[in-house]
């Protein structure tokens, strides 16, 4: 690898890369579809967003991961990616002249993507744990051969095809997983079964939970589109709130 391109990996690893934009895009606005198209509309969307309150904007997307094995999946390599690169430029950005040898640099990589490996695999199961780990550890060791390659050789050649990789994953893979994220149907929160007082006597009626509480929750009426509150409440089995875009 020339100077010039590996100064310019390491400018833009500095600054996060180009995945950092998606994945913040990702955070900011994912919620909010979420709850867009799950309950039918803005003004349900913005009822149910002033009535869970900002604080709760984290818990949309976290209920999607737990949901979501793709997404989750993916989100974690991007994010193991963007934090060794964006260490490995930090590092040489000050030490230009010091290098980690090969053999322990692969080693760091190995241990911190099977962190995020086993938080998929805790969250889902040990097949899109172990998925996570190979992929995140294959962009891994491409930061690895973006720093120790010469002009023309393998270690170039592979560098060259894990950036690839993953622009792929953010431009591609990242945007579709978070597409079919949103659009599926299902609740990102817990659906329960609840006592809700209509104004006409007490009905059992679907919730989605914003806010548990010892005498009850405070939810999203499914049926009648608006947010209440509801008693004597328990778990429901079904998730799934409206069908997914694709069967409509």
């Amino acid at each position: 690898m020339t100077d010039h391109s590996l100064d310019s990996a390491i400018a833009s690893d500095s600054k996060g890369g180009p995945a950092r934009t998606v994945l913040l895009a990702v955070v900011l606005c994912v919620p909010a579809l979420k709850v867009l198209w799950t309950l039918g509309g803005s003004d349900h969307a913005r009822e149910a967003l002033l009535t869970m309150e900002a604080a709760n904007w984290p818990g949309i997307l976290v209920g999607m991961l737990l949901t979501e094995p793709l997404l989750t999946s993916v989100l974690a390599v991007l994010v193991s990616r963007t934090v060794s690169a964006w260490l490995a430029a930090r590092h040489a950005a000050a030490e230009p002249e010091r290098r980690l040898p090969l053999w322990k640099a692969a080693l760091i990589g190995l241990v911190t993507t099977l962190a995020f490996a086993l938080l998929v695999a805790t969250v889902h199961n040990w097949a899109w744990g172990l998925a996570t780990w190979l992929v995140a550890y294959l962009l891994r060791l491409g930061i690895v051969a973006t720093y120790y390659a010469t002009p023309g050789g393998r270690r170039e050649r592979f560098a060259t095809g894990a950036r690839h990789a993953t622009l792929l994953l953010t431009a591609v893979v990242l945007p579709l997983a978070a597409l079919a994220a949103v659009l599926d149907g299902r609740s990102w929160a817990n659906v329960l079964d609840c006592d809700v007082n209509t104004g006409h006597g007490t009905e059992r009626t679907r919730l989605i939970e914003f806010h548990r509480e010892s005498s009850g929750a405070t939810g999203w009426d499914i049926h009648g589109a608006e947010s209440v509150f509801g008693a004597n409440c328990a778990f429901s089995q079904d998730q799934t709130v409206r069908a997914p875009w694709w069967r409509q």
